[in-house]
């Protein structure tokens, strides 16, 4: 599975498996660039060491992303 958004001015592709991908592309005028993004983990970690962070400080919610986001 592949995420695109395309454009006038050009395409992003999100490499496969992208709530987990490892980097994108761009592709513009023929040109095609693509960028590795490695990332941590398998695609959730970000939210688990934020979770982890706000039980230590005992909030009830994160500042990043609330309640009302995940709604």
């Amino acid at each position: 599975m592949k995420a695109e958004t395309s454009g006038s001015n050009g395409s992003i592709f999100i490499d496969p498996r992208w709530h987990e991908a490892q980097g994108y592309t761009i592709e513009k005028e023929g040109d095609i660039t693509h960028y590795d993004l490695p990332t941590l983990g398998k695609g959730y970690t970000y939210e688990i060491e934020e979770i982890h962070s706000c039980l230590r400080q005992g909030k009830l919610q994160s500042e990043i992303w609330g309640r009302q986001n995940s709604l």
